[in-house]
Order: C-alpha cells, then sequence, then structure tokens
C-alpha cells in the first residue's frame, strides 16, 4: 500500500507523474507532456518543440493528424513518435 498526501490543490507534474507511475498507471508519454482525449481522438501538447514518444498498450493499425491530414504511422504496433512545436497541441486520430 502507498498513500501520498498533500495539502496544495496543485501539485507539481513531476510529482503527479512519479506517483502515477508507483500507483501502476500506464504512462502514454514522458513527463512533461499533455496527453488526453478520448475514444479514437487524442491530444499531445508540450512547452518544448521536439519529437515525442507514444506508447499505448495495444497495437495501433494507423495514426492520423487531423489539424494537417498526415498519416503518422501505419504500422502495426503500440509505439509512435509525433513531431511537436513548442505550445501547439497536435490533434490524432489513433485507430485500433
Amino acid at each position: 500500500r502507498f498513500d501520498a498526501w498533500c495539502a496544495s490543490p496543485l501539485l507539481p507534474a513531476r510529482m503527479i507523474h512519479n506517483l502515477a507511475g508507483i500507483a501502476g498507471v500506464h504512462m502514454f508519454v514522458e513527463s512533461g507532456v499533455l496527453f488526453y482525449g478520448s475514444g479514437s481522438i487524442k491530444v499531445v501538447q508540450s512547452d518544448k518543440s521536439g519529437k515525442i514518444h507514444l506508447c499505448f498498450r495495444d497495437k495501433i493499425c494507423r495514426v492520423v493528424n487531423l489539424l494537417s491530414n498526415e498519416l503518422i504511422t501505419k504500422i502495426a504496433s503500440n509505439k509512435f513518435t509525433v513531431s511537436l512545436n513548442c505550445n501547439s497541441p497536435v490533434l490524432l486520430r489513433v485507430i485500433q
């Protein structure tokens, strides 16, 4: 059993990421990257430009950037890479 308590309503992102890892939560992206979505639609954003590696639980058949209509990957794998510009979100359709 692991208990974590904090009186502050805002925890540092690194601490939340580390606590989630200890609790056994699947990490889709590395710490410092915003990742959210529902169903097949996902959003990725970072305050730094560069390549971000995403890791899903199951194999992905196809990933499309919905803003540029770019096919990111069509290889059956659970890992792929997305290029991000600083503070510019990427909207993805993930097809399993």
